[in-house]
């Protein structure tokens, strides 16, 4: 016990001394900001994002986005059992959405390319189905199809068909997270994509999700009677006007997401993700997350805490910090790493589509730690 509280130490520290230093670089920060330079900024922010636009005429009603990320800390970087390598830079994710909606439907299709799309392609289906063919992989780099869906409004009801994104509490692209790095549980066990058919409404008070999916990080082959078999369940709901909750499941055949891949699904096993997010102020947001997996077939049992929290400084520039403590057992042995990191968010109002993320990352992973700077560039046109 005694152990785990001097593991857990580290990344209470920088919680604390980055939660009382927040109020003095905020008032230091803010002192010259106004109403106008505020809008002002704003305004030149969205002229930024319009001229930096791959497309500035819709073709065929068809919105196209593209981003690009730069930087140490890629997925093929990440391991539960070795301290992330920050010596490797190069590019992460190319990436293209594509998306033509009309009044009560959605097509949507991303194409992603670059060191991260490893961890994106399809698994568990056919070596030559959909994006699992060898031919997507070059050396370190590929190509992945994360997204090709149909949406459409039924009601009050949103009905989603296809192969997409599994709902993520800290981002799965480079444009929706924080932190560039993942931590133990975001790369290892973390579902990146589905395949199936989910349904999005109201239950109450509460945003609801249902539905079924072939696997979890599987393609359009795994999609048949004798294939893998899962069920989708998301809850969500707002208390007052600070507390919000959220839990996503997945029951059925589940299966590590990169820290042991051998493309079998396991089994009648279950994953939850359960987040409470606190906004304390309309600069400061403090997350806590509980991350479970069970894998029946191999007897494999995770339990993820992570913690977070997010501080505006100005219009421009974010503080970041994260802890995370992995605890799993398999094969009658065990695995424990403790991550935490602090970084930066910052976007200048002139160069709104460029993002610099740097990071300084402490982890330990069975009595080895290490600190180490990360950082990359996320560019959006």
């Amino acid at each position: 016990m005694e152990g785990v509280l001097m593991k857990m130490y580290h990344g209470l520290c920088l919680f604390i001394v980055t939660v009382f230093s927040l109020s003095q670089l905020a008032a230091e920060t803010s002192q010259d900001e106004g109403a106008p330079e505020a809008e002002a900024s704003q305004d030149e922010e969205a002229a930024t994002a319009e001229a930096f636009r791959l497309l500035r005429n819709d073709p065929a009603g068809i919105q196209v986005r593209g981003w690009m990320a730069v930087g140490n800390g890629g997925l093929p970087d990440h391991s539960p059992t070795d301290i992330l390598d920050p010596t490797n830079t190069g590019l992460n994710q190319l990436g293209l959405s594509m998306d033509k909606a009309g009044e009560k439907y959605r097509l949507h299709l991303d194409l992603l390319y670059g060191r991260d799309a490893v961890a994106f392609r399809s698994a568990g289906n056919a070596g030559n189905g959909w994006d699992n063919s060898a031919g997507f992989v070059h050396d370190d780099h590929a190509w992945a199809l994360p997204q090709a869906f149909a949406e459409a409004s039924v009601g009050d009801l949103t009905v989603r068909g296809g192969h997409f994104l599994m709902n993520s509490h800290s981002g799965l692209y480079s444009t929706d997270r924080f932190f560039a790095t993942r931590t133990a549980s975001e790369y290892s066990i973390e579902p990146y994509t589905l395949s199936g058919v989910v349904v999005d409404g109201k239950l109450g008070q509460m945003d609801s999700t249902v539905g079924w999916v072939a696997g979890t990080n599987t393609g359009f082959d795994s999609m048949t009677p004798t294939g893998s078999s899962t069920f989708v369940l998301g809850l969500g709901r707002s208390v007052g006007d600070k507390w919000s909750v959220r839990y996503d499941a997945l029951v059925g055949d589940v299966g590590f997401r990169n820290a042991f891949a051998d493309g079998i699904s396991r089994a009648n096993s279950y994953y939850h993700a359960l987040t409470t997010r606190y906004v304390a102020s309309d600069r400061l947001t403090v997350e806590v997350t509980h991350v479970y997996q069970n894998l029946k077939r191999d007897n494999i049992d995770t339990s993820v805490v992570r913690q977070a929290a997010f501080y505006v400084l100005s219009d421009s520039l974010t503080l970041g910090q994260r802890y995370e403590r992995y605890s799993s057992s398999f094969d009658g042995t065990s695995l424990e790493t403790d991550s935490a990191a602090v970084g930066l968010n910052y976007r200048n109002a002139s160069w709104s589509n460029v993002l610099l993320r740097p990071e300084i990352r402490w982890e330990e992973i069975d009595g080895s730690s290490s600190t180490d700077f990360f950082m990359d560039v996320v560019v959006t046109f």
